[in-house]
């Protein structure tokens, strides 16, 4: 019973797989300090990006290393990602096309230096864990260009991709992308509230009719906001089969993400936010709530296209607050408030 009430007291995090301990000379480095781990590479500065927190999003962790490498090359060094000994909640416990770092199920290496290498020099430096130029990338042309640049997809996700694409998408069908965040959105604090599933759903609807769309592409990790879009839409609704769970005021918010019975899950989920995010860019009109993969998506469209965002403010930065707001807002609005929603067209 205690166990239980505390669990309803805070938010739910989602944890890194455990797995080996990890190696003893990187538990306790520290940011903006040369760390030497043997003789080579005397000439190049090495700097490790990596993550403490273990419980961000996919998108969330491309940022940061985005980030990072400006930093990195702003500075002269040669960046290197490791998050095989700084593991992400994508990280699983089999090796994924052969390795063990997660950057690397999705991307290429940032540099021709390997870990085992990088971890034998001379002159090696860690980032810090938070960010450090706290830009959103789609507002950021420097951002931007590094992403370009150095953040290489692997050829087998965008070879799967455009199969999906090609079987999804009819080339004369006008589609009408969104992204909804549900589930650990709800409780988790200093992020966007979330818009109601019939609030979401009429301004979509109007969205769609104005641009006069054929079909309409929904990302949405609660099922809560999926059913809504299913009973109205029917067969003009587009999704992919990725799993969802219910979010519920006295239950979990994460299920879909912790209890999900299939092999190399933590890295079919991270491949299927990054799919996600390249199928929202291939839209012709885009309505998304506040997230990082929305942002991906724009930056990653090649198509000149009409943009949407509901911006309905955020919870509370304090913890215990933050885990009850959206419920008592959506349950007693006229004690609590109601959740605005405020539509702004970006493009």
């Amino acid at each position: 019973m205690y166990r239980y009430l505390k669990s309803l007291l805070r938010a739910e995090g989602i944890e890194a797989i455990k797995s080996k301990k990890m190696l003893g000379k990187l538990e306790n480095v520290f940011p903006n300090k040369k760390y030497s781990f043997g003789q080579k590479n005397k000439n190049i500065k090495f700097y490790v990006i990596k993550r403490n927190y273990n419980f961000n999003g996919f998108f969330s962790n491309l940022i940061f290393v985005i980030d990072h490498l400006k930093f990195a090359k702003k500075n002269g060094m040669v960046p290197v990602v490791d998050m095989e000994n700084f593991k992400t909640v994508y990280n699983d416990l089999k090796e994924i096309n052969k390795t063990s770092n997660s950057w690397n199920y999705y991307f290429k290496k940032i540099s021709k230096h390997s870990l085992s290498e990088v971890y034998r020099s001379d002159n090696v430096y860690f980032s810090s864990d938070k960010r450090i130029f706290n830009k959103e990338i789609n507002e950021d042309r420097n951002l931007i260009k590094i992403y370009q640049n150095y953040v290489k997809i692997l050829p087998i996700h965008i070879k799967l991709f455009k199969k999906i694409r090609k079987n999804k998408f009819k080339k004369k069908n006008k589609i009408l992308g969104i992204h909804i965040r549900g589930g650990l959105e709800k409780i988790v604090r200093g992020h966007s509230l979330p818009p109601r599933p019939q609030d979401i759903l009429k301004i979509s609807v109007e969205i769609f009719k104005k641009h006069k769309c054929d079909k309409i592409f929904l990302v949405t990790e609660d099922l809560n906001y999926l059913e809504v879009f299913r009973d109205y839409f029917k067969n003009k609704l587009i999704t992919l089969d990725t799993p969802r769970s219910k979010s519920k005021m006295f239950g979990s918010h994460n299920l879909h993400f912790t209890n999900y019975n299939r092999t190399s899950h933590r890295y079919k989920l991270g491949r299927e936010a990054l799919i996600d995010a390249l199928m929202l860019s291939s839209t012709n009109v885009s309505l998304f709530t506040t997230s990082n993969l929305w942002r991906f998506s724009i930056i990653m469209s090649k198509k000149k296209k009409v943009v949407y965002q509901v911006k309905t403010g955020s919870k509370s930065k304090n913890r215990l607050i933050a885990r009850w707001q959206w419920y008592l807002k959506y349950l007693f609005p006229s004690i609590f408030g109601n959740i605005n929603c405020k539509i702004v067209r970006l493009k």
